[in-house]
Parts: structure tokens; C-alpha cells; sequence
């Protein structure tokens, strides 16, 4: 028998405008995720083959909403590339073991039925949160914004980092708009620019040529002169058809 894992869901998402401007399949994706994630603290599995299965989507569809809930800002991407729910450490806090509460409150039971002087302290079920939570939310007070988290005035500054140029030079002989994609990923203002824009092009790519997969994509994107080659006349083909 498996062990039975949970995560909060917070009741102010009903509020939320970057979750309730989702369509029903990108929020019903998104909740999954969060399930998906909440094995791994946040974190979602490096293979999109992977997530695709666990979805029951295919990898195509896999791919392309997982892209969307990134430029909604309820899927981060971390300076080495990998991919987690937005602001999760925040929102998932460790509280104490509730476990080790039980324990202790039918210990002091079985003792006092005995008449037996317990000393034992059993903490409150109220006192689920740490001093330190408490507090923090008590000093947030009217600055605290409940979309994820965030403090009003005090949003999480990602730190800059410069977007690869050997990808800015792929997307371009790709026959992509570099600039406007360049645009997209400064208003998003990811920790990593480069991670982003490749999940752009790879979102573009995918629509303009349905048929390719998230593979071929990624091998032409990394380097593999072949794999570029033959996608650079895929867009060549697709461009004259259109």
C-alpha cells in the first residue's frame, strides 16, 4: 500500500486572475502538475516523455501546456533548466509532524486515564505552523499579496542573465521572429532567459510544423549540425507552402 501524499490548494486561487484565465484543459494540466510535483518538492521530471505519461497527454500536447502555464507564470524554470511550480517552497511549507503530535496527545491520554503525571508538553493541533510562519504572516499583514505568495512591492527579483547567443543565431536561420521572441522573454523576466526562449521556439516550432517531435527539436536546438540542418529545411518547405 502506497503512501498517501498532499499538498495545500489554497482557496484564494479563486481570485487568482493568472489561474482562472486558464482554459479548463490548462487548469486541469496545471493541477496535475502540481500533484506530479508534489513528490519532488516542486520540481518536475526532466523528460517531457515523462510528464506526458503521467498526464496521460501526448507528448505534443505535453509540451505545448506546459509552455503556456510558463508564460502564465505558474511554471517556473530554474537557472539549470529545469522546471517547477511557481513558488512552491513558499506555499508548501514544512510544518511540524503531525504524526509525532498524534503520538504524543494519546500518550498523555493513556497516562492520565492511568493517573499518571504526565509531563510531556502536547503541541496544539492550532500550532500546526511554526512560530516563524505565524509571525511572518502576521508582519505581512495588508503588503501580503495571496497570488502565490507574493509580497506587494516586494516580488522576487530574478537574477539577470544574459540569453545564450548561439540560440538567438539558431532561432534566427530557423526563420523565426527573434526579436519579438527576445521581447517575450524580457516581459516574463525568468531566472533563465536562455531556458525560455528555447521553450519558445520549441513552442513555435511545434506549431508551424505539427508533426515534429520534442526530440528533433531539442537535438537541432543543442548543437547536432544534421538535426539543424534538416529542421532549417523543414521551415524552409513550410515558408514556401504558406
Amino acid at each position: 500500500m502506497s503512501i498517501s501524499r498532499w499538498f495545500r490548494l489554497y482557496a484564494e486561487m479563486l481570485d487568482d486572475p493568472k489561474v482562472q484565465r486558464l482554459s479548463p484543459a490548462l487548469f486541469k494540466t496545471w493541477v496535475n502538475l502540481l500533484c506530479l510535483a508534489s513528490a519532488t518538492s516542486g520540481k518536475l521530471p526532466k523528460s517531457i516523455d515523462d510528464i506526458a505519461y503521467r498526464l496521460r497527454l501526448s507528448i505534443h500536447d505535453a509540451g505545448q501546456q506546459i509552455d503556456d502555464l510558463i508564460l502564465a507564470g505558474l511554471v517556473d524554470i530554474s537557472p539549470n533548466g529545469t522546471r517547477e511550480m511557481h513558488n512552491w517552497s513558499a506555499r508548501q511549507f514544512i510544518s511540524d509532524k503531525s504524526v509525532e503530535r498524534v503520538r504524543k496527545h494519546r500518550e498523555k491520554k493513556r497516562n492520565t486515564e492511568c493517573n499518571v503525571t504526565v509531563t510531556a508538553t502536547v503541541t496544539a493541533p492550532e500550532q500546526n505552523r511554526t512560530d516563524s510562519d505565524t509571525d511572518s504572516e502576521t508582519e505581512k499583514g495588508e503588503n501580503f499579496d495571496e497570488d502565490f505568495g507574493s509580497e506587494i512591492g516586494r516580488e522576487e527579483q530574478p537574477s539577470v542573465q544574459p540569453i545564450d547567443p548561439r540560440l538567438i543565431a539558431r532561432a534566427e536561420g530557423l526563420g523565426l521572429d527573434v526579436d519579438e521572441l527576445i521581447a517575450t522573454v524580457a516581459r516574463s523576466r525568468p531566472r533563465d532567459p536562455s531556458a525560455l526562449l528555447q521553450s519558445l521556439v520549441r513552442k513555435n516550432l511545434r506549431g508551424r510544423l505539427p508533426g515534429l517531435t520534442d526530440a528533433a527539436i531539442g537535438r537541432a536546438l543543442c548543437g547536432d549540425a544534421e538535426a539543424y540542418g534538416t529542421l532549417q529545411q523543414l521551415m524552409t518547405m513550410e515558408a514556401t507552402d504558406a
